[in-house]
């Protein structure tokens, strides 16, 4: 096969048991435990400059995401790191092998949503290899919304088409003030359901060194999909976070470390000093949340 499996994990020194360290730094030198299995394909001759880390929780969705009409374009757009269940990481790697995808897959358990993944995972290892931009994405499917399901493909189908289409790359590298964009429609106040998540937000501002009040003038991108720089989201690496620091999963809608962190991606990018704004629809704008920010990319 033209990929290999080894077991690898990037490990970021904290304690366990939901705490948290003050600015733990990201070591230089990465380190590997048994706590993932993660399949590399091989690298092609050619690598594309942005990274997408999607989570694959929903292995259906994640088909239809890869194996669309615009699979040709991502391929040389994007190199691909995804999570996925444990259990499922053999037959989702062969699959992109046969495709012909770069890509590398973390099989990881049921932890920490798509959150985890990202941050524990994916963005290290994408800024360890040099990359960037990138994208993330998720099989957002949303069951106790009434719409969850149109809106989570809605989303990624957006920033797919952003990628494909070779101007979400091409808008970052001329707006160098930009560090996040997020389909219009998405970006939310950070304040929207504050209450149930002020708990970890409190010690998440706190370990950040940012004023509790920062909270209530930012924004953030609701469904964590968007599309950005890989230095306006690296103070996400400092956090000293590990698995251990994420609740098990018991279908909670919100309330977690993840939820909360869903929030902070947007106020650490606007503290690292660039704008957090919308991207115009690349398709059919059928599902949106109805708010209206000032800041949306033009043509």
């Amino acid at each position: 096969t033209s990929w290999k499996r080894h077991r690898a994990a990037l490990i970021v020194r904290t304690q366990p048991n939901s705490k948290i360290n003050k600015r733990t730094k990201t070591p230089r030198n990465i380190e590997y435990s048994h706590s993932s299995s993660v399949l590399t394909a091989k690298e092609p001759e050619s690598k594309p400059t942005l990274a997408l880390a999607i989570h694959g929780y929903h292995l259906d969705v994640l088909l239809k995401m890869l194996e669309s009409d615009i699979e040709y374009e991502l391929k040389t757009k994007a190199s691909l790191f995804i999570s996925v269940q444990q259990g499922m990481a053999d037959s989702v790697a062969q699959r992109l092998t046969n495709r012909g995808w770069h890509f590398e897959l973390f099989e990881l358990s049921n932890r920490g949503r798509d959150v985890l993944p990202f941050i524990i995972h994916q963005l290290p290892r994408i800024r360890q290899l040099g990359y960037n931009f990138f994208a993330k994405i998720h099989t957002k499917k949303s069951t106790h919304l009434n719409t969850g399901a149109d809106w989570g493909q809605w989303l990624s189908r957006e920033v797919l088409e952003f990628i494909s289409s070779g101007e979400a790359e091409k808008y970052l590298t001329c707006n160098h003030s930009v560090g996040l964009m997020a389909p219009q429609g998405a970006i939310v106040p950070l304040t929207l359901h504050l209450d149930k998540n002020i708990y970890w937000i409190e010690r998440l501002l706190t370990d950040c060194g940012y004023p509790i009040n920062s909270f209530m003038s930012g924004s953030f991108a609701a469904g964590t999909m968007m599309v950005g720089r890989v230095n306006a989201v690296a103070p996400l690496l400092e956090l000293g976070l590990t698995n251990d620091s994420f609740e098990i999963e018991a279908g909670q809608l919100d309330g977690t470390l993840a939820h909360a962190l869903e929030r902070l991606i947007g106020l650490v990018c606007i503290n690292e000093g660039f704008e957090l704004m919308e991207f115009k629809p690349r398709t059919k704008l059928g599902i949106h949340l109805g708010y209206k920010t000032e800041a949306t990319a033009s043509d």
